[in-house]
């Protein structure tokens, strides 16, 4: 493998930073104080590039669901993450210490010393200790509500499978056949499972089924989207965020095409970098030799 700083496959720092893309950034800012990021959570469902589509599609339900364990852990609110998920050269990663945090309230975690923190003291050794009571007690509750999101899951999986295609005005199809709050109850329980909250089924294969049918829907709208001249070939509709996909319905315009075209570009440079598993803000990346 070739290492190379952070954004100098096939140019420099600078060349990456000149593609101002606030939709799709090569990099997204970390939170102020807590710069540890981790791309091992979300493996091996979101391993590799997430292109627009995805991204936008899957980052604010992957908040949520993350402030929602949260919400049901019994952690104190005082070490939260603000930002759960940032974007790196095309991957997703979570907050490393705050997914540790989670993962700390399963029993019989031994959390990784190196995002831990100093042995607590004083007030602050009295509020560990009340926090671990709130973990202890609210298990029962959270095994209810995890159940609830499972349920709800399902039941948005079978109207997405039952969704016509074909009897959808291209409007309708455009916002996908699953919105965040959908979203985010498919993620919610694969989410608890991996930092050790328990749920029950098949988490990851729920995932899987969501995942097709928002392909199988951006497919037809990519050959609608084609058709109409919008985009140049049905496959770039994955290089539009959902939003711009909508837009792009009502607002006809060359633009899209280009937008298409400079993103897929930029994901074909993405392709031959390696990402480290745990780094700290921008991450350095590797270009593998051919």
């Amino acid at each position: 493998m070739e290492a190379v700083s952070a954004g100098h496959s096939a140019g420099t720092s600078t060349d990456w930073d000149g593609l101002a893309d606030p939709a799709y950034p090569t990099s997204t800012p970390v939170e102020l104080g807590e710069p540890i990021q981790t791309l091992e959570p979300l493996l091996p469902v979101f391993d590799g590039i997430a292109l627009p589509s995805t991204w936008s599609r899957l980052h604010g339900p992957l908040q949520r669901a993350l402030d929602e364990i949260w919400d049901g852990s019994g952690l104190l609110e005082r070490e939260r993450p603000r930002h759960w998920v940032t974007l790196h050269f095309g991957r997703m990663a979570l907050h490393a210490r705050g997914w540790e945090r989670l993962r700390s309230t399963a029993p019989r975690y031994s959390p990784d010393p190196s995002l831990g923190a100093l042995p607590a003291r004083g007030l602050d050794a009295l509020r560990e200790h009340w926090e671990r009571f709130l973990v202890w007690r609210t298990r029962g509750g959270w095994r209810q509500e995890l159940a609830a999101a499972e349920e709800r899951a399902d039941r948005a999986i079978a109207r997405a499978e039952a969704l016509d295609l074909e009897g959808c005005d291209t409007p309708t199809l455009a916002r996908g056949p699953l919105d965040e709050r959908e979203w985010t109850d498919i993620l919610l329980p694969w989410l608890s499972r991996s930092a050790g909250r328990g749920s029950a089924g098949e988490p990851q294969r729920r995932i899987e089924l969501a995942l097709r049918h928002e392909r199988r829907v951006a497919a037809e709208i990519g050959r609608r989207l084609s058709r109409d001249g919008v985009l140049q070939k049905p496959a770039d509709v994955a290089y539009l965020t959902v939003d711009e996909r909508i837009r792009s319905v009502h607002e006809a315009s060359v633009f899209w095409h280009k937008l298409a075209q400079a993103r897929a570009r930029r994901v074909e440079r993405f392709v031959d970098l390696e990402v480290p598993l745990r780094f700290a803000g921008r991450p350095d990346v590797e270009r593998g030799k051919s």
